[in-house]
């Protein structure tokens, strides 16, 4: 093969694996990603684009391989030394440690602060598996310092913003049961919680029912409220393009038309007995949900306070959740958010199940029982051992911050570990 036809058929493989990504066909873009790095062995950015699939499909031994080879190509690509340093527990005679504090060292002063923060968190992961938990506790207040310092953020949007959920819940009923409407729809089952709180756990043991559709993150209710937001503001502000802040356009939700909203959601919904939408970010709409889909059944998931805000703080976000690099700033936002969930739940016309993380592990099969039995799901005792060992009976393909957690079985070394850490 010319140089030019490899050239071109490289270049055709990387796009046919990115769009296979993209679209959620992660067999297709690992074959392709497979035979790219036939043809290129020494690109690191196939390599390491080959290392994130195998990942997300559970094939963590590939993705440690595929990640040995880009450190060793491109030491200071310090995605790889962080990804690679999350696929597994390491021990005080196998981890990275010192390449990795070596690495950081060698970082240039006027360097990219992301290249700092990502090697201040692969330490963090590392030390804290070896166990040096004051090692694990510097890297990570560093980490999260530095990442904190170059977001432009301000909490108290955000906090003003769950006040006026939190007060339209309390003053605007909600719509009535539409029974015809939801007859023959799907079930929606809404995961909510902040992150790091076990509800991808939690997924993935529902959904090892051939009949639960893990659907994943779905933006769909939060983007049809945004829309039915904006058009109730502009039917009254004809003359302003944009209200002053969310809280402002909270505001104008007793105009939504809910049970439009409720059909425009299950439009979008695949054609299952049961759909769950895990999104994170719905607890923002708990007071919303069921006035749009009475049917649906909502799963309001928490852990223990200290416990949460390390989870919080020890994960490196992409994008979403800026308030989870300060631990003032976690606080305030958690205690909104519960604040918040909490006056949904004291609402009459609310049908909410709280559960938390601590009894899931704990009590698996007596907390599932419960889950099912409020979901509607008729789950026998093999049913539940089933999604007990979930590790071994899901092996869908997985995009979470716990894409390597979901693929061990159960375990509770997370209970308490803040204490390790004198949080």
């Amino acid at each position: 093969m010319s140089a030019t036809s490899s050239a071109g058929k490289l270049k055709q493989l990387a796009d046919t694996a990115l769009k296979a990504t993209q679209c959620g066909d992660y067999a297709i873009a690992k074959e392709c990603y497979h035979q790219a790095t036939t043809l290129a062995p020494d690109n690191s950015t196939l390599l390491f684009n080959y290392a994130s699939v195998a990942r997300i499909m559970g094939e963590l031994d590939l993705a440690e391989k595929l990640l040995d080879k880009v450190v060793q190509l491109t030491p200071q690509d310090t995605a790889a030394w962080l990804m690679r340093s999350q696929l597994r527990r390491w021990d005080i005679n196998n981890n990275h440690i010192h390449q990795l504090e070596d690495t950081l060292k060698k970082l240039p002063v006027t360097g990219s602060p992301k290249q700092r923060v990502e090697l201040h968190y692969a330490l963090c992961k590392e030390y804290e598996d070896c166990e040096q938990f004051s090692l694990a506790k510097e890297h990570l207040e560093a980490g999260a310092a530095l990442r904190r310092r170059h977001i432009n953020y301000d909490i108290n949007d955000d906090l003003a913003t769950l006040a006026v959920l939190k007060d339209t819940i309390s003053l605007s009923p909600s719509t009535e049961h539409y029974d015809e409407q939801f007859a023959n729809a799907p079930v929606p089952v809404f995961i909510i919680s902040l992150p790091r709180a076990g509800s991808t756990l939690l997924e993935r043991m529902l959904s090892t029912d051939e009949n639960v559709y893990a659907a994943g993150e779905l933006p769909y209710f939060p983007q049809l409220l945004g829309r039915a937001l904006q058009k109730a503001y502009l039917s009254t502000n004809p003359t302003r393009s944009r209200p002053s802040n969310k809280a402002e356009l909270v505001g104008y939700a007793h105009q939504i038309d809910w049970q439009q909203l409720g059909r425009d959601y299950l439009a979008q919904l695949p054609k299952k007995p049961w759909v769950i939408d895990k999104l994170p970010m719905n607890y923002l709409n708990i007071g919303f949900i069921q006035r749009a889909l009475p049917h649906a059944r909502i799963i309001y998931l928490q852990r223990d306070t200290d416990d949460h805000e390390l989870a919080l703080l020890k994960h490196l976000f992409n994008q979403a959740y800026p308030w989870s690099y300060s631990r003032h700033e976690i606080r305030q936002y958690r205690e909104a958010v519960e604040a918040l969930c909490e006056t949904a739940n004291e609402q009459p016309s609310n049908d909410i199940h709280c559960l938390t993380y601590e009894q899931l592990v704990m009590n698996p099969q007596q907390t599932l029982e419960a889950v099912a039995s409020y979901c509607g799901l008729n789950w026998s005792t093999p049913t539940i051992q089933n999604a007990i060992a979930f590790n071994k009976s899901n092996q869908a393909p997985s995009t979470t911050g716990s894409a390597t957690q979901v693929r061990r079985s159960l375990y509770q070394r997370s209970i308490g570990l803040s204490e390790k850490y004198g949080f």
